[in-house]
């Protein structure tokens, strides 16, 4: 809905059908891939886009009064960026159904009631309670969060023989140092102290 970036602007297609929405997609595509844990901290409005930018990261949390939705089918516009792939896997059809086709907006509390967001918390709590969850994963072993993320995403779509077949081909090619820390940490009854290798 503004400029290109000049990157792109080879790529801009004619007609009134829009313009193509390449530069979400790649942004999208990028944070899929992150090998780090990426969290969607949602506050006020977060709805076409913002909703896409949301369910591309691993964990979402925003607080309870948060607005999310898609409005695009009220606009006459389309999705092109992902969300009708996504959406549904995180939430089941029907329910994605209501926020794609209806273009109905929930707040935090009912995203929360149908999976769409790990926790909505009460407005005065919410900046505590993101800085331990940031705590929590930035204390996790990022290389395992790393693998475990690649497997999620690679695998959403395999049979399940296939799925055991890829895990075991992930477990044999890919090496998690911190694993023995993780497992003397158990063994000794501690919190573990990873490197992130």
């Amino acid at each position: 809905m503004g400029q290109w970036p000049q990157e792109y602007a080879h790529r801009r297609p004619g007609g009134s059908h829009g313009e193509a929405p390449i530069p979400q997609q790649e942004l999208l595509r990028l944070l899929r891939r992150l090998p780090k844990p990426t969290i969607a901290v949602m506050h006020g409005s977060v709805l076409g886009v913002g909703l896409d930018l949301a369910c591309a990261c691993d964990i979402r949390v925003c607080t309870e009064d948060t607005i999310l939705g898609d409005p695009r089918i009220l606009q006459a516009r389309y999705s092109a960026t992902g969300i009708t792939y996504v959406l549904p896997r995180l939430i089941g059809q029907s329910q994605a159904v209501r926020l794609l086709l209806l273009g109905e907006q929930i707040d935090g509390r009912e995203a929360e009631r149908i999976g769409l967001v790990y926790r909505a918390y009460p407005a005065q709590q919410f900046p505590g309670e993101v800085e331990k969850l940031l705590q929590q994963v930035a204390s996790m072993a990022t290389r395992s969060y790393a693998i475990i993320k690649q497997q999620i995403l690679d695998e959403l779509d395999m049979p399940y023989e296939t799925a055991l077949m890829h895990s075991m081909a992930i477990r044999q090619t890919n090496v998690i140092q911190d694993r023995v820390e993780g497992i003397r940490a158990f063994l000794e009854k501690r919190p573990p102290k990873y490197e992130g290798r």
